[in-house]
C-alpha cells in the first residue's frame, strides 16, 4: 500500500527480510505447514506493529494531502511545509517515519496532528478579526478533513489479516 511518494519500499522490505528471517529460524521443519503458517501470522502481526503500519499510513495520507485540491487539503499541505519550516523535532519525526529509523505508530499519528493544528492556526489567523465566524468554520472543515483522511488508513492498516 505504499506509495512512491515516500520512497520507503526497500526499507520496508528489507525490514521485512529480518522479520521474516527471525519469525522462521524458530522453525525444525518448513514443510510443515501448520508452523510456517503460524510463523507467517506471527510475521504480519509483528510488522504491523512496527514499521509496516506507519509507512502504510504516511505514504498514503502524504498521497492524499499533495494529490487533493480542495481547500481544505490545500490547507493541510501548506501546514504541512510551514511544520517542516519549524525545524527540529518537526523536521526529524516524519523523516524518521520516512526513513523507517524510528516508525512508532504514535510517533505518526502524533506529528499528523500537530501538522493538522497548526493548519488550524493559520486558518484562524487567515481572516481579519471580525470574520472569526469565516475562520472558524474554515478550521473546523480543515481538522474534519485531517480526520477524514487519516482514520480510515489507520482502519485499513488495523483490520485482522484472514490466511487460508
Amino acid at each position: 500500500m505504499r506509495h512512491p511518494l515516500t520512497g520507503s519500499g526497500m526499507s520496508v522490505a528489507l525490514n521485512d527480510v529480518l522479520y521474516w528471517r527471525n519469525a522462521l529460524r524458530s522453525l525444525a521443519d518448513l514443510t510443515d505447514h501448520a508452523a510456517v503458517l503460524a510463523a507467517l501470522r506471527k510475521f504480519h502481526i509483528r510488522r504491523k506493529n512496527s514499521h509496516s503500519f506507519a509507512v502504510n499510513v504516511l505514504a498514503q495520507a502524504l498521497y492524499a494531502l499533495f494529490a487533493g485540491d480542495d481547500e481544505e487539503l490545500m490547507c493541510l499541505r501548506k501546514a504541512c511545509f510551514a511544520y517542516f519550516k519549524l525545524g527540529g523535532i518537526c523536521v526529524s519525526g516524519p523523516m524518521g517515519l520516512l526513513s523507517v529509523l524510528s516508525p512508532r505508530p504514535i510517533t505518526l499519528i502524533c506529528h499528523f496532528f500537530a501538522v493538522a493544528m497548526y493548519a488550524v492556526w493559520c486558518c484562524l489567523l487567515s481572516e481579519p478579526v471580525w470574520a472569526v465566524h469565516r475562520s472558524l468554520r474554515k478550521a473546523y472543515f480543515t481538522f474534519k478533513k485531517a480526520c477524514c483522511v487519516l482514520f480510515p488508513l489507520i482502519w485499513s492498516e488495523l483490520k485482522p489479516i484472514s490466511f487460508f
